[in-house]
């Protein structure tokens, strides 16, 4: 058996560009033929063949077309629909980034609230700030001043305070502060590549004024 080609020579499945690894997001096949998004990393190591693609909305896409998949798996793929790979990939990665969002926040790596935010800032441990779409005009336009005081990167959640406060074991969550290290660097990385996807709930907020 040949050997394996490092991580970061692999190229995408959809376009045949390399990437390094932090840029494809391995697909295996289930035991119903259908392809999975795997956010997590885990299923490359027990799932056999696989594909790596970028987390980009063209490439995602281009699973559907004929042979894409088939060529990769060698065996019958129920292959989606552009609209169901887009609306799966995206499905998958929010609900990564929400259980990994959770396990932050019991290693200490994530602060809520406006105050406890600002006590992060001021320490300058600040990887990423979350802040929940369904907030006051008043208190967002807050918030991105900050972020661009800081110059740190700033994602929205459209889906709402609710959403981020489930994964936090609260009611309604308005904003938290993701501090830095391993998860708030998996934690920025998937919100940004959500953020490129227009059925995504995440949207990257610009830091110029």
């Amino acid at each position: 058996m040949a050997p394996r080609a490092p991580a970061e020579q692999r190229c995408c499945t959809a376009c045949g560009e390399p990437a390094g690894e932090g840029l494809l997001v391995h697909w295996f096949l289930q035991l119903d033929h259908r392809p999975r998004a795997d956010w997590s990393g885990r299923a490359e190591k027990v799932s056999g063949r696989g594909a790596s693609v970028h987390a980009s909305p063209a490439c995602v896409a281009a699973l559907a077309k004929p042979g894409v998949l088939a060529r990769v798996f060698k065996e019958r793929v129920i292959v989606p629909t552009e609209e169901e790979a887009l609306a799966t990939f995206v499905a998958l990665g929010e609900e990564h980034f929400f259980q990994r969002l959770g396990l932050a926040l019991r290693a200490a790596k994530v602060s809520v609230g406006s105050e406890a935010v600002g006590d992060v800032l001021g320490r300058k441990k600040l990887a990423m700030l979350l802040t929940a779409g369904d907030l006051g005009p008043a208190v967002l336009k807050k918030e991105a001043s900050v972020a661009r005081a800081y110059l740190v990167e700033h994602i929205s959640y459209a889906g709402g305070g609710a959403r981020i406060g489930q994964a936090l074991g609260r009611a309604f969550v308005g904003s938290i502060a993701i501090r830095r290290g391993p998860f708030g660097a998996e934690l920025v990385r998937c919100s940004k590549m959500l953020a490129a996807f227009p059925g995504s709930g995440f949207s990257q907020v610009s830091l110029e004024s």
